[in-house]
């Protein structure tokens, strides 16, 4: 027969176990694939280090030699404008844009635009402009 002591030490061990298995969310779909007619043009923004897409549906960066795509609260990662597309995921080494939500890459985005149709012959900032890739089969 059990004693109240050892139903205590019991009930206590099922709930520590209970509190330490947390239940695994599964990984995002993949984004849609990106269809564009010609190369996507990309501008710098210092306040992001990065470059920032421009005139195009999609929210897209390039930073560190990869492309990011923005997509439903995720970002992916891919080694070309049009992917493909695995998880971004955590860790060092991140772009200084991740520190931003999306809201505010697309107003620094949409600022240095601003500041480049402003007065484009004068403009001094980068541009970054992938060769074309096609639609992908």
């Amino acid at each position: 027969m059990m004693t109240f002591k050892q139903y205590i030490l019991i009930f206590f061990a099922l709930l520590l176990m209970v509190g330490c298995v947390q239940p695994v969310a599964p990984p995002p779909p993949p984004p849609p694939e990106i269809y564009l007619n010609e190369a996507p043009q990309f501008i710098f923004s210092p306040e992001l280090d990065a470059y920032v897409a421009v005139g195009i549906p999609y929210d897209l960066v390039y930073a560190g030699g990869a492309y990011f795509y923005f997509y439903r609260g995720y970002w992916y990662r891919g080694p070309y404008y049009t992917g493909p597309w695995s998880l971004a995921r955590g860790g060092g080494g991140r772009p200084v844009f991740f520190r931003y939500r999306i809201d505010q890459i697309r107003h620094y985005r949409d600022e240095e635009f601003r500041r480049y149709n402003h007065d484009r012959e004068h403009y001094r900032g980068r541009f970054h402009r992938p060769e074309y890739r096609g639609e992908r089969r």
